[in-house]
């Protein structure tokens, strides 16, 4: 039975992923590769990395969980939420600003770089997203949030199977990055920031792509 994390980033995604390792999943976590070619509809290898894991969590999955839904009757799948969606949205603030520069492939899910650019639009993406996975997948989906408590007994009955008699893990992986990458940072948010406001002057702004994935609706 494969397990597929649908959770956005920065919901506790790499928590999920060191549970589903423990429990003896071969797990296939983010692929910026496998990301990009599903967003260019370049799908073969995305389906043959699906086909040969058994737990999946981060890009690209949660963007195609309707397809993974249909294509594997069997599945289970865990929507990772944060304790709300602002929680969620700083965190995805801080994060956009410690990656390195090159390593935007949010960008390409979300329509902006940094956060902070359009929150509203952040805000919406996350509750819709959350709004119709539960929706359409019912009582094949669990919902945990690690903020409020959830563990490893709300996953072995969802599961159906034995749990480790340990703490909970906590995985919240960070990036060290220098004067360099920080002040090229500073310098594109200004940008982006500054274009996304003349954009609307001029009634042109950033189409994000969940125009463009699995979802019932476009936002």
């Amino acid at each position: 039975m494969k397990i597929f994390g649908i959770g956005l980033n920065k919901t506790g995604t790499k928590t999920l992923a060191s549970c589903l390792r423990s429990l003896g999943y071969d797990h296939q976590s983010y692929d910026e590769d496998l990301t990009l070619d599903f967003i260019a509809g370049r799908t073969d290898r995305v389906w043959d990395k699906a086909d040969r894991h058994g737990g999946f969590e981060d890009w690209p999955w949660p963007l195609m969980y309707s397809d993974l839904a249909e294509r594997y009757p069997d599945a289970r799948f865990i929507l990772t939420v944060r304790s709300s969606a602002e929680a969620w949205l700083h965190s995805l603030s801080r994060h956009a600003t410690r990656v390195p520069p090159e390593e935007h492939v949010d960008r390409q899910i979300y329509g902006f770089r940094y956060p902070d650019t359009a929150p509203e639009k952040y805000l919406e993406f996350y509750d819709r997203h959350n709004r119709e996975v539960l929706a359409k997948l019912g009582d094949r989906c669990l919902k945990v949030c690690w903020e409020d408590g959830d563990g490893w007994a709300d996953l072995g009955r969802f599961l159906e199977r034995g749990v480790p008699d340990e703490p909970m893990p906590h995985e919240n992986p960070g990036w060290e990055i220098g004067r360099k990458a920080r002040l090229m940072h500073h310098v594109r948010r200004k940008r982006e920031r500054l274009q996304y406001k003349l954009g609307e002057m001029v009634g042109r702004t950033p189409a994000p792509f969940p125009l463009l994935y699995q979802h019932t609706d476009a936002i």
